[in-house]
């Protein structure tokens, strides 16, 4: 369920915020994931860490707030998105460690039910009926870039297990800021 948060609301910001505001936004991830392990997993930082969180904290509500196109809508999908962004890396790597499965291993199993789920508002978003849509012809190239994006999500997909199950959740989300 997070990760469908983690995709939809992520492409909801996008959708109605800057690329740079969007990418921005998303370095908030690593502070949000240090508050849910500090008050849920009794995980704590040392003082140089906590304070690293400080500007990029800063900078993030500086650049939002003087964004030419700020709107309440896409912050709040912003929000939103770096909440289960954040939730989504942290339970990848407990339930590795729980479960004691490989990345490999939790991605083949989270990825059919993510895709189930995540079918219903794709069919709302980009209707496979409509124009461009999947049931439309699509020529060789087209239909080679889709197959092409679907290999470089999974690979993406599978260096997040692949990272935060050889080391933390914090660890990922300065990775995430080159996809």
């Amino acid at each position: 369920m997070a990760f469908c948060g983690f995709v939809v609301f992520t492409n909801l910001s996008l959708e109605n915020n800057t690329v740079g505001t969007y990418q921005l936004i998303k370095a908030m991830t690593t502070p949000c994931i240090v508050v849910i392990h500090t008050n849920f997993y009794q995980k704590r930082y040392s003082l140089p860490i906590l304070l690293t969180l400080v500007p990029i904290t800063l900078g993030v509500v500086c650049n939002s707030y003087y964004d030419v196109r700020f709107n309440v809508l896409g912050t709040t999908y912003a929000g939103i998105g770096v909440l289960v962004t954040s939730l989504y890396q942290v339970w990848v790597g407990t339930k590795q460690t729980e479960l004691e499965v490989n990345a490999m291993q939790l991605l083949y199993y989270q990825a059919p039910v993510a895709a189930l789920m995540l079918s219903g508002f794709v069919l709302v978003k980009e209707p496979p009926w409509a124009v461009g849509g999947l049931f439309t012809v699509m020529s060789p190239k087209v239909a080679l870039l889709v197959v092409l994006s679907g290999i470089v999500a999974f690979s993406i997909n599978l260096s997040i297990y692949w990272i935060i199950g050889t080391t933390s959740p914090v660890t990922y989300p300065p990775n995430d800021h080159y996809y």
